[in-house]
């Protein structure tokens, strides 16, 4: 509850809530702040840190560590407890409160051997020989949850110095995925206006194919009605169908010349095609029925001539 300095100079962290009970480490400012300015002139970056009694392992059998660091004994009580405190004091602090539950003594386990003063606590204080305890310390810090270094003094995430490798790439990644996605806006407009054109040619030749009815509600219901359309007109003899002899008359009728095509009809009941043509000269029909013999049984019917124009009709069944 109590410190010996104003509150201002210190730096306070919390190590660990548990219930009611809060444990709260507390380091002076203008300490950390040089020994973390010695390190980074050294161009040594610092994590983590913690106090070395906190760097003490912890056993399962002893409920308390221990360990001689320089002139001092570290002695570590749970994970967030712990005392630094001279050779000579060992005793006084097995005789504390701190070192006892029910006024019983804790058992201790050291990793340092226990001064002569200690002896008459060898049953509940153990010494477990340890060779390099520098580097125990820093092998438990390396494992330990607890770091000071928060608040003003939180590190930095390596991902913002990596942010200043990457920003370039990451820049021009934006601005390619700009432009892709403008790219893409425009193309998915050209394609909303070329759907509707064929929406537009749809309804047109719907509406010439059923006269009496020019609502399409569904896009489904207008293929619906094309295709038994389709399915009617080919309900023929696949030889006879009218599509099948206007395909054939389409290949055999000159692309160009004088021949122009005034009528079409198709007898169904009797399978026949009957057209109307009109030229400029009589020779032009006989080349067109000449043609047209070819493919189809032919049926020239009469021939007349109207001002500078001759005119004539044909009756066309396809060939066995």
């Amino acid at each position: 509850d109590d410190i010996a300095q104003d509150v201002e100079q210190l730096h306070f962290c919390l190590l660990s809530r548990q219930g009611d009970t809060a444990y709260v480490c507390a380091i002076e400012r203008s300490w950390l702040e040089e020994i973390l300015a010695a390190f980074k002139a050294h161009n040594m970056k610092v994590v983590r840190l913690l106090p070395d009694v906190l760097a003490l392992p912890l056993l399962p059998e002893a409920e308390l560590s221990a360990a001689k660091v320089g002139d001092a004994w570290l002695v570590r009580k749970g994970l967030y407890q712990g005392v630094s405190v001279e050779e000579a004091w060992l005793p006084l602090l097995a005789d504390s409160p701190w070192s006892r539950a029910d006024n019983e003594l804790l058992s201790l386990n050291a990793y340092s051997p226990l001064p002569a003063s200690c002896s008459a606590l060898s049953e509940q204080w153990a010494y477990s020989e340890t060779a390099d305890i520098s580097g125990m310390l820093a092998k438990e810090a390396l494992t330990s949850p607890v770091n000071l270094l928060t608040g003003p003094y939180k590190p930095k995430s390596p991902v913002w110095k990596s942010w200043r490798i990457w920003r370039p790439v990451a820049l021009a990644a934006s601005v390619l995925l700009l432009v892709y996605c403008a790219s893409a806006f425009l193309q998915i407009r050209q394609n909303e206006s070329l759907a509707q054109e064929y929406r537009v040619q749809s309804k047109h030749i719907f509406e010439r194919i059923f006269p009496g009815q020019s609502r399409i509600p569904t896009t489904s219901y207008l293929k619906r009605k094309m295709q038994d359309e389709e399915d009617r007109l080919f309900a023929h003899d696949a030889g006879s169908s009218p599509l099948v002899l206007m395909e054939e008359l389409s290949s055999v009728f000159p692309a160009k010349g004088e021949l122009t095509l005034q009528s079409l009809d198709y007898d169904s009941r009797r399978a026949e095609l009957h057209i109307q043509v009109q030229s400029k000269a009589f020779k032009d029909l006989d080349t067109l029925h000449t043609t047209l013999d070819k493919s189809f049984v032919v049926d020239q019917g009469a021939v007349n001539r109207s001002g500078d124009h001759v005119s004539g009709s044909f009756t066309l069944k396809r060939k066995s």
